[in-house]
């Protein structure tokens, strides 16, 4: 009898062998780390803030330098405008320069504009200098309030410039320094141990296909086939032998003996 074999429902399925790897390959998706946005940008979305590329700025923290690079969010919910503006000008800039353009922004603007002093921060993991400003009457009260903060790189400047009359950021004015602060250069970023130990499991899990595959060769190759005498005529009839055309024996059908 042949070998019973359960119903094929039944069996236990095993995974092919070229699907194994598949969660490997899918890893190294896990071992990168994407950015908000791409480039020199503020890398926390804004509630209420749509990008507008095009949107003036009526006074730059470096007006007479050149701009390489340029963008701007603007948030006119209510009436009440807050705008950013990021700026990028040709060259790393020292304490100094930013002191320089600290100043000239004191002559520049209208006496009822109060500064800070010059203040210290990291963004994006390196050194920048900033300031706070904020336009005050006595009729009107507190009208706006502004940051600016330049943050050098090998090459190139970025300035992040707030302004907002929204008085919910008008009662906490720290909000624009912690808007600014989540200002970074977005690149992709690789964990590279992660990746190394993703290298490492795909290897052993190729040996461990391969040494399979040559174990199941062997085995087949280790199989003795032995060949099987075909049956005689009269055996596949079911006749014994002497027994084809033989009758009763008594003479004819019938007849006496």
């Amino acid at each position: 009898m042949s070998p019973t074999h359960p119903p094929a429902k039944n069996r236990p399925r095993v995974p092919a062998p070229w699907l194994l790897p598949l969660p490997l390959l899918l890893l190294p998706l896990s071992a990168c780390t994407l950015p908000t946005f791409k480039g020199p940008q503020i890398q926390e979305a804004i509630p209420g803030f749509l990008r507008v590329p095009d949107a003036g700025q009526s006074y730059k923290m470096f007006p007479g330098r050149e701009v390489v690079h340029h963008d701007a969010w603007v948030n006119a919910s209510w009436g009440d405008v807050s705008t950013i503006h990021i700026n990028g000008h040709p060259g790393p800039v020292m304490r100094a320069d930013v002191q320089n353009a600290l100043e000239a922004a004191l002559e520049a603007m209208a006496d009822s504009v109060t500064f800070s002093g010059l203040q210290q921060f990291v963004i994006d993991g390196r050194t920048g200098w900033g300031w706070a400003e904020q336009l005050y009457t006595p009729s009107r009260g507190l009208i706006w309030i502004g940051f600016r903060v330049a943050v050098p790189y090998d090459t190139v400047t970025y300035t992040v410039e707030l302004w907002s009359g929204d008085p919910a950021l008008k009662r906490n004015p720290d909000t624009l320094v912690a808007i600014a602060s989540t200002f970074g250069v977005g690149t992709v970023t690789w964990n590279v141990p992660l990746i190394v130990g993703i290298a490492a499991a795909a290897l052993v899990l190729i040996g461990f296909l391969r040494k399979r595959s040559r174990e199941r060769a062997d085995r087949l190759r280790s199989i003795t086939f032995v060949k099987v005498p075909k049956p005689e005529e009269g055996e596949k009839s079911g006749e014994k032998p002497g027994e084809k055309g033989s009758g009763p024996a008594g003479g004819p059908l019938g007849g006496p003996a």
